[in-house]
Formats: C-alpha cells, sequence, structure tokens
C-alpha cells in the first residue's frame, strides 16, 4: 500500500462489532475509517466519499449488503468489497464471482479482516467481472435503477429492481435480452460490461415483461433447440437427466443440481447450456451431492 490515505467505509449493525472493526482500523496508518449501521446511510455516503476498501455485513435491518455491489462498480477506481457474515451458507448463491468480492465467515478476528482488505486495496481498481446475469441481479435485489452497457453487445435497463428494457445490434426487448444472456452464459462472449445509476424519469418505454428467471431459462431452451436442429446427438436418458438436473436448479437445491449437471456431461460433454451451468455453480462454490437412484 502505499502512503496516501485511503478511506474504509464499514456496514455493521451490531454496534459492537462495528465498534470495535473502527477502533481497531482506525489505528492502522494513512487510514481512515467510516462506519455505518445502516444500509441506508451507506448508500448516501457513496455519494461524497470514495472508498478503496468496503467491509459489509449482508443481513441488515432495512436491505442487503450486496445491494451496494452495482453502486460500487460505477466508481472509478473500485473498490475491494469484503463480506463478513454468520450466514454464508444463506448467501452464497447471491455472492457474484469476482476477484474483488471476497468473504469472510463469523466469527473472525480482526486481523484477519484486515489482512484480507489490505489484499483488496492493494488491488484496488480492478474490474469486478461480473457475468451479466450477476449485474442484474444484483440490480434486481437492491430495487435499483440501472442502466447496463455491455459493449459492444448491446444494453439493459431496470427500473426500481425489475427488468424494462434492453436493445442489441439485433433488435430490442425480450429476444435481445436473451441474445445478451446467451452470449453472456453459454459463450462466455467477453467485451466491456459498467453499470450506471439512472433517474426514473430517463428510463424511456418498457418493453420487457417476462421475469429473468424465466428469460434464462427460455434462453438456454432455444440453445437447445438450435443445437439439435444442428445434429447435436440427442439421448433419451440425456434429456431425462437434464430436466431433473434443471428442475433441482429452480428448487435451489444447488448441490444436488450439480451432480445430475456432472451426470448429464457424461451423456453429452459439449453441451454448451451443460457446460455453463457447472462452470457458474462451481465458481458459486458449491459441491456436489450424491445422487440417488431415484434422483436420476
Amino acid at each position: 500500500m502505499s502512503e496516501q490515505e485511503k478511506t474504509i467505509l464499514i456496514l455493521e449493525d451490531e454496534p459492537f462489532v462495528l465498534h470495535s472493526l473502527e477502533h481497531f482500523l482506525s489505528h492502522k496508518p494513512h487510514i481512515l475509517v467510516r462506519g455505518f449501521a445502516t444500509l441506508g446511510e451507506a448508500k448516501a455516503s457513496l455519494a461524497q466519499i470514495q472508498p478503496s476498501l468496503v467491509i459489509s455485513d449482508i443481513g441488515l435491518p432495512d436491505g442487503s449488503g450486496l445491494e451496494l455491489l452495482p453502486i460500487l462498480d460505477s466508481m472509478s477506481p473500485k473498490p475491494g468489497i469484503l463480506f463478513v457474515t454468520g450466514f454464508y451458507d444463506r448467501y452464497q448463491a447471491d455472492i457474484p464471482s469476482s476477484h474483488q468480492v471476497r468473504t469472510l465467515q463469523k466469527p473472525v478476528s480482526l486481523q484477519t479482516i484486515w489482512e484480507e482488505g489490505k489484499r483488496l486495496m492493494d488491488e484496488e481498481g480492478t474490474d469486478f467481472n461480473f457475468k451479466l446475469t450477476e449485474y442484474l441481479q444484483l440490480a434486481c435485489i437492491g430495487m435499483h435503477s440501472v442502466r447496463i452497457v455491455w459493449n459492444p453487445f448491446g444494453e439493459i435497463l431496470i427500473k426500481q429492481g425489475q427488468l424494462w428494457s434492453a436493445k442489441d445490434r439485433g433488435g430490442l426487448g425480450e429476444p435481445a435480452l436473451k441474445r445478451m444472456i446467451v452470449r453472456s452464459e453459454i459463450y462466455g462472449a467477453g467485451g466491456q460490461m459498467n453499470c450506471k445509476r439512472v433517474l426514473d424519469g430517463q428510463t424511456g418505454p418498457r418493453n420487457i415483461f417476462a421475469s429473468l428467471e424465466n428469460l434464462m431459462l427460455n434462453a438456454v431452451f432455444e440453445v437447445e433447440e438450435a443445437e439439435r436442429e444442428n445434429g447435436r446427438p440427442h439421448e433419451n436418458d440425456f434429456d431425462q437427466v437434464y430436466k431433473q438436473a434443471r428442475e433441482s436448479l429452480l428448487e435451489r437445491d444447488y448441490p444436488m443440481a450439480l451432480a445430475i449437471f456432472y451426470r448429464a456431461l457424461k451423456l453429452d460433454p459439449n453441451h454448451s447450456a451443460v457446460l455453463a451451468n457447472i462452470n457458474r455453480l462451481e465458481e458459486m462454490g458449491v459441491q456436489p451431492a450424491e445422487p440417488t437412484s431415484e434422483d436420476v
């Protein structure tokens, strides 16, 4: 770390934990600490300060610490984000995979928090590299009004946490968003993605009315149909296994979903949707369950 003063924002609703972190970190050289007990206070402060590090609980009385992510992603340089929670298993599916977003499980020592925070501050400015669906999910969780611009492919607008509109080089609305989901989730397209807050009066006409979950599923199904038309090997066993994997995914039984996706991969090693789902679940840290004979 350089000797230039760096600001650490702390969001923690437990008074003792907040005071302990403030006291401990404020004695570190070249560190300015700003502590807040509510999500609303922390959000308001981000209009005036540029933190190098954010240390946040996730479950808060007035919302989720995850709601800070779209705001922090709009900053330049981007701060490191360290979530400290006692309920990691509850939230792990919602925490996006990024080198600049890390999580510690409570109870954890103040020294461990500091050491992890220093590593993140040393990498300040690194892009979060969220996937498109992670941006969408975070914006919807936080009920934000944001424009997600993905150069050179297109853009999506979310109004108060609801999918509102989309456009890409091929058109508008739900078909455009599904094409972008496929580019991101199935084919891993690159490009530059950023998230900008917008005023509700600047959102324009709405052209998306389906839920994100339905659009994601429909996009995957359409890829499957295209692959069948292009001669993908088809097996009845594969269809049955893949259907059960999708059902486990919808039920948020991620360990079972991963286990069944592994079985689907054995039946069709080149199936792009299966590979994408396995990659996403593994990035979330999910460990596969042992499926029973009834599951498959």
